[in-house]
C-alpha cells in the first residue's frame, strides 16, 4: 500500500485490541453511526460489512484513547474496507492517523481542522473572490457556511462528499504528497 502500513503491522495486536471490551459510550457511538455510514451503497448496506466496520472501529477505539472514536471515522474505515481485509484496513488506518496527522484532525477541538478551515478560506479569498464575498457578506470574517460542515468533509477525508473515483484518487495522491493534496 502507497503508505506504508504493512511495515507497522505487529501480529496479534489486532485480535488483542478487538478482545478488550469498549466503553458503552464508544461503542453507542459506533453504533449509531454505522448505519449512516455509505447509506446509498449496497456493498455497505450488507450486516457482515457493517460488523467489519465496528471491528475496525473498536479495534482503533481501544489502540488510540486520546482519538477514541469521532464521528466520521466509520467513512474512512468503510473506504478502506472496500479494498482489503480487515486486518489491513485497521493498520492503514493507524499509519493514516500518525504517517499522516490525521490524529490531528480528530483530537479534542479539532486544532488541525481548524487549521484546514482557515487554509480553505484564505485559498478561497484568493483564488474564487466573489465566491468569498457570498460566504462573508460586507467582508465579515465569520463564515455563513457552517463550520461543522467543513469540519465533517475533513474528518470524513471527503469520503462522504466526493464521487467515489475521484475521493480514491485524492486518497492516492494525498499518501504521496500528504495534506497539501486536499486543497
Amino acid at each position: 500500500y502507497l503508505c506504508g502500513s504493512t511495515a507497522h503491522q505487529v501480529p496479534g495486536k489486532y485480535a488483542s485490541l478487538l478482545e478488550q471490551p469498549l466503553s458503552e459510550e464508544r461503542s453507542a457511538l459506533i453504533g449509531i453511526d454505522l448505519p449512516r455510514t455509505f447509506p446509498k451503497n449496497a456493498h455497505f448496506a450488507q450486516p457482515h460489512e457493517r460488523e467489519r466496520m465496528r471491528r475496525v472501529l473498536h479495534a482503533y477505539a481501544n489502540h488510540d484513547p486520546a482519538v477514541g472514536y469521532v464521528q466520521g471515522m466509520a467513512f474512512v474505515a468503510g473506504a478502506l474496507l472496500f479494498y482489503m481485509e480487515e486486518e489491513d484496513a485497521f493498520w492503514m488506518l493507524c499509519t493514516m492517523m500518525h504517517k499522516y496527522n490525521y490524529h490531528n484532525a480528530l483530537i479534542q477541538d479539532f486544532p488541525f481542522v481548524k487549521l484546514c478551515l482557515t487554509q480553505l478560506t484564505h485559498l478561497i479569498k484568493k483564488f474564487t473572490p466573489k465566491l468569498y464575498e457570498r460566504l462573508h457578506p460586507g467582508g465579515r470574517e465569520e463564515s455563513i457556511v457552517p463550520v461543522e460542515f467543513f469540519s465533517g468533509v475533513f474528518v470524513a477525508l471527503l469520503s462522504d462528499c466526493l464521487p467515489w473515483d475521484l475521493f480514491t484518487r485524492v486518497w492516492d495522491s494525498s499518501f504521496l504528497e500528504e495534506w497539501k493534496t486536499i486543497f
